[in-house]
């Protein structure tokens, strides 16, 4: 569904971007569909990301670390 976006947003832009920069377009272009759904149906965006990915800055600002609330945001995650 956002594949066309991403494309064009990158075929489009005035400056070459690299990976980490073509990295970050989905997420954000993802969010902005969930933001204009929401706003749509009156509801609100849900985060998904937890204390651990935020610490290490492991989020897209304002791709998937947008959200009106984090039911999970204060959760840490470790590894086994």
């Amino acid at each position: 569904m956002i594949k066309e976006t991403v494309d064009s947003i990158i075929k489009n832009s005035p400056v070459k971007l690299g990976d980490k920069e073509k990295s970050n377009i989905p997420p954000r272009v993802r969010m902005t569909n969930l933001y204009a759904i929401a706003q749509n149906l009156g509801y609100q965006v849900s985060g998904t990301s937890n204390l651990s990915e935020r610490y290490i800055g492991y989020t897209t600002k304002w791709g998937d670390s947008a959200c009106d609330f984090n039911p999970i945001g204060k959760i840490t995650c470790t590894m086994v």
